[in-house]
């Protein structure tokens, strides 16, 4: 048996107009839905103007020292030392304005010597100073040689050593105060070192004597005769 077709004409009057009511309430639950949605959206909307500038300024490195170096001439090359951030970059110069680079200059021989180095690390201000090497002289000892001489007509001044060399150094001891003829009180001074690594000590004279010397080639013959 075919199932019956109902046509609108079927539907009461009362409930079709209770159908047109929903479906009315509906749209309006719809359009309401809608401006109410929008007005959300114009309340969340951005303002013109809605941007602003800032800006970050690079940072102040801490924890960085540098440290010198002084002392007596020793053989040994010296430099300064700079401790930093294990990010940071040291690089070094031997002139304030010259050319930075990663070599950090060494020294050995005496002399006062001006390092400049530059701490560099991203996001952060350079640290720029120096410090400086300073090497001092090192104090021989003077071993003298023979203090007395014999005369024969040249001039004599003692000899002396410089002790306390390093690392197979050499250096020459000039000694002034020399004389040439028989004496028994005479001074020799040692007056310069050939090595500018070294300095003389405070006591650097020596007294030295010329005592006569023996004539050579002197003979003598005996007389035999009669008177």
């Amino acid at each position: 048996m075919a199932g019956k077709r109902f046509l609108s004409s079927d539907v009461p009057a009362d409930k079709k107009q209770a159908l047109t009511e929903i479906r009315e309430n509906h749209e309006t639950v719809l359009r309401l839905y809608g401006e109410f949605a929008a007005a959300l959206r114009q309340e969340a909307s951005l303002p013109e103007g809605n941007t602003v500038s800032f800006s970050i300024t690079p940072g102040t490195q801490d924890g960085v020292t540098a440290q010198g170096w002084a002392g007596t001439y020793d053989g040994e090359a010296h430099s300064i030392t700079v401790t930093a951030d294990v990010n940071a970059t040291v690089t070094y110069s031997e002139s304030e304005t010259g050319t930075y680079d990663a070599e950090n200059p060494s020294y050995t021989n005496v002399g006062a010597y001006t390092v400049y180095y530059k701490v560099s690390r991203s996001g952060y201000n350079d640290v720029t100073d120096s410090k400086t090497v300073e090497i001092a002289a090192k104090t021989v000892g003077l071993t003298w040689g023979d203090t007395t001489f014999s005369y024969d007509g040249t001039e004599k001044p003692p000899a002396a050593t410089a002790t306390g060399l390093v690392n197979g150094d050499t250096c020459t001891v000039t000694v002034t105060g020399g004389q040439t003829n028989v004496g028994e009180s005479y001074t020799a001074t040692a007056s310069e070192l050939s090595n500018k690594n070294y300095a003389l000590p405070a006591e650097k004279t020596a007294s030295f004597k010329i005592t006569p010397g023996t004539q050579d080639g002197a003979s003598a013959t005996d007389f035999t005769g009669t008177y």
